[in-house]
């Protein structure tokens, strides 16, 4: 009898080791433990307190209504112009324009000119046209983010795989950068001239589009590297790294400040955490929504600082205010993605761009 208790102890023993090391096996699986801590976050976030949304903060919201209204997206940017220049005269300290644009748009030509998202100042008429007009509409969204000051301009910073540039555009984006760093104001015809022609002729043959592509896609990032931080402070962190896909160059060169909108959901597509520092073309770049931040907080705290340590990112102003930012050991962020039950009636401030439209209209 006894021996039989100590053959089922042992075996007992054994199957109670075995079912041990298999959980700790387990737990150790990269994609094991992950469904666990999104239940525990998405609860966290719903049920805990936390930090109200700023009252400061308003959303300009592109609604149905707001579809309805000015025709459907994308939008001419002279459009957008119109919304900023109306946002900039009603006194917002910050303007964030939260959409990519790294393409130009085209010169469109209109035969009515009593579109009050035209306005008649812009107008530029079309050389030898007697019932048309020409709309520059990048040109004229540049302008209106010039004369204010205040417009962000976001970028995007790819994570995926490299891009596939042939020997001969690599070269020719090599050229221009070089090109555009020692002279930024160099125009497109001048810098074309300093290229040699059989390149640029090999160029026009596979794709006419790649040379002032290249071009402007060197204007853009020159324009970019006012923007980077200082890396040196930021060490501490494994930053991960990308290839910037920057705004058009008409434009960020108007911009007062950008950042990266570059996201990555987890595999049930929710978004918990986004990275506050990348880092691409060996610079280091801020978030979107850092830069937003950063931006607001020196207009009245003076210039600031970043650097990185063990507890995360440290913001340091000029009047010696500083702010810290939670984030892990590769510059990510928690965010608040789901609105608290405490919260629910007291959200962010929305409004539609239709409401926007509306004061342009009856000016």
């Amino acid at each position: 009898m006894a021996k039989n208790n100590r053959t089922s102890n042992r075996r007992l023993s054994v199957a109670i080791g075995f079912i041990s090391v298999l959980v700790v096996a387990c737990w150790h699986l990269p994609s094991f433990d992950q469904p666990l801590e999104r239940k525990t976050l998405d609860i966290k976030m719903r049920y805990l307190s936390t930090a109200p949304p700023s009252s400061e903060i308003v959303h300009v919201d592109i609604t149905d209504e707001s579809l309805e209204l000015m025709g459907r997206w994308p939008w001419p940017r002279s459009k957008l112009a119109g919304v900023l220049e109306i946002l900039d005269e009603a006194g917002a300290d910050i303007i964030a324009l939260d959409i990519e644009m790294p393409e130009p748009q085209a010169v469109r030509f209109i035969s009515d000119k009593t579109d009050p998202y035209f306005p008649p100042r812009e107008i530029i008429a079309a050389d030898g046209a007697t019932d048309v007009t020409a709309v520059f509409d990048d040109s004229m969204l540049a302008e209106v983010m010039a004369k204010s000051g205040k417009c962000l301009m976001p970028m995007h910073i790819d994570t995926g795989s490299p891009r596939n540039l042939s020997d001969r555009n690599r070269q020719l984006e090599k050229l221009f950068s070089e090109l555009v760093t020692v002279d930024i104001i160099l125009s497109f015809d001048e810098s074309r001239s300093k290229i040699p022609s059989e390149l640029i002729e090999d160029c026009r043959n596979s794709d006419p589009y790649s040379i002032p592509r290249a071009y402007l896609r060197q204007r853009a990032l020159i324009a970019l590297e006012r923007f980077a931080l200082e890396d040196d402070k930021l060490s501490n962190l494994h930053i991960r790294t990308g290839a910037i896909i920057p705004p058009l160059a008409t434009l960020i060169q108007t911009a007062s400040q950008s950042g990266f909108v570059t996201v990555d959901p987890d595999s049930d597509g929710v978004v918990r955490r986004i990275p506050m520092i990348m880092k691409a073309g060996g610079r280091c770049y801020p978030q979107f929504a850092l830069a937003i931040a950063i931006k607001s907080l020196q207009r009245e705290h003076g210039h600031c600082t970043i650097q990185a340590d063990a507890d995360g990112i440290e913001l340091k102003f000029a009047d010696g205010l500083e702010r810290d930012i939670p984030v892990d050991d590769q510059g990510s962020m928690l965010i608040n993605w789901i609105l608290p039950k405490t919260q629910e009636a007291s959200g962010p401030l929305h409004i539609s761009v239709k409401q926007v439209a509306d004061i342009w209209q009856d000016r």
